[in-house]
């Protein structure tokens, strides 16, 4: 399962990789500059995306746990309450 969802995830690495460098292939309407800007930034992007989602789901994850945890102690609350 695991093995299957690094796959996936790198498949998707790659398009976007794809998607986003045909479009700076693209544009014509930037200055030299703009262009060593627009590389620089892309380049950074593609080195640190596979470090900065995983850790971005995981927090997404761990604070959805924690809302649930709060969820369920506020029923249990109100169920003491009702008692």
């Amino acid at each position: 399962m695991n093995s299957v969802l690094i796959v996936f995830y790198f498949l998707i690495a790659a398009y976007l990789f794809w998607f986003w460098f045909n479009r700076f292939k693209q544009e014509n309407t930037l200055t030299n500059e703009e262009k060593v800007l627009c590389l620089a930034t892309f380049v950074i992007g593609v080195i640190f995306l596979p470090i900065v989602i995983p850790i971005a789901y995981s927090k997404l994850v761990l604070r959805q746990k924690e809302r649930d945890l709060d969820v369920q102690e506020s029923i249990k609350e109100i169920c003491i309450c009702l008692e």
